[in-house]
């Protein structure tokens, strides 16, 4: 029995398939179909009931299962181990929205670097429900998100800091010498938002549901430039974080009546081996949270 049978062994046993799994490992058909075999000659069970529609996993087999991927999470957790003990990792993977990234992550990763220079930083940008999955399945180290999504049992988290979410208008618009805005009055703006998968737009869509309000969203976009654009132009109207745009850009932004406090906080999975550089990021984060709470 080896190690590359177990893996792929579980792959089949993932898609009870032979052909999906092979496209997933990127290896051939008979190399996979060669080693199940050679798993139920050595124990002189069946494995698998093959079926017209497909491949099903007999008594004994989902017994191997089980007992395949204790060992082979096992294996990758000592592999992990021994690499940090080795030293070999040096680069962290931190998921980050983007406009999180633009109003936090460049001061963070700059002091981050100071204090720890021989460590790299590869960001992976999406919108905060994408990353905190990444997270939760092993994918990433960590992630930068805002609080207040669903919630996982496996996830570990630090708040950093809280911000406000505002309605922002062109100079030109309107409503650009407001104090503050409700629903109601914005209920018939042009609205470009970022992707529907950002918590920001989750938790606006939200606010409009909890008044029945359909919103006239015109564009979903990825792009903080583009919303930009769209806004400065007089095209649009958009929700951001406080402090993502300067008054000089040519954009106001309006809180609004019933403030929109989010809270921005760093999440690893605590389940997962950290290495100790992800460790450094994680007790450098508690406290930069100290350092800009004072």
């Amino acid at each position: 029995m080896k190690l590359n049978q177990l893996r792929y062994f579980m792959a089949v046993c993932k898609h009870n398939n032979i052909t999906k799994a092979a496209a997933e490992l990127h290896i051939t058909q008979p190399s996979i179909s060669n080693a199940i075999r050679d798993l139920e000659e050595e124990f002189g069970v069946a494995l698998f009931s093959r079926q017209s529609k497909g491949l099903t996993l007999t008594e004994e087999g989902r017994y191997f299962m089980e007992k395949a991927s204790d060992i082979l999470t096992s294996t990758d957790t000592l592999t992990e181990q021994m690499r940090d003990m080795g030293n070999k990792r040096r680069e962290i993977l931190i998921g980050v929205p983007p406009m999180i990234g633009t109003i936090l992550f460049p001061y963070m990763f700059q002091s981050f670097r100071e204090k720890h220079p021989g460590v790299h930083l590869t960001i992976v940008e999406n919108g905060s429900v994408q990353v905190r999955n990444l997270v939760e399945n092993g994918t990433l180290d960590a992630a930068i998100v805002s609080a207040g999504e669903t919630s996982s049992p496996v996830l570990e988290s630090v708040n950093i800091l809280d911000t406000e979410t505002m309605f922002c208008v062109s100079t030109s618009h309107p409503l650009a010498n407001c104090d503050y805005v409700d629903i109601d009055m914005i209920k018939d703006e042009p609205l470009v938002l970022f992707k529907e998968d950002s918590y920001q737009t989750t938790m606006i869509m939200r606010v409009f549901k909890s008044q029945n309000i359909n919103p006239n969203v015109i564009l979903y976009s990825s792009q903080l430039h583009t919303i930009r654009e769209l806004v400065t132009n007089n095209i649009a109207t958009t929700v951001l974080f406080k402090g993502i745009v300067k008054e000089n850009q040519g954009i106001v932004c309006i809180p609004f009546k019933e403030p929109l406090i989010t809270t921005i906080e760093l999440t690893w999975n605590r389940n997962k081996h950290l290495y100790k550089d992800i460790e450094k990021f994680i007790d450098f984060t508690r406290k930069y949270r100290h350092s800009i709470s004072r």
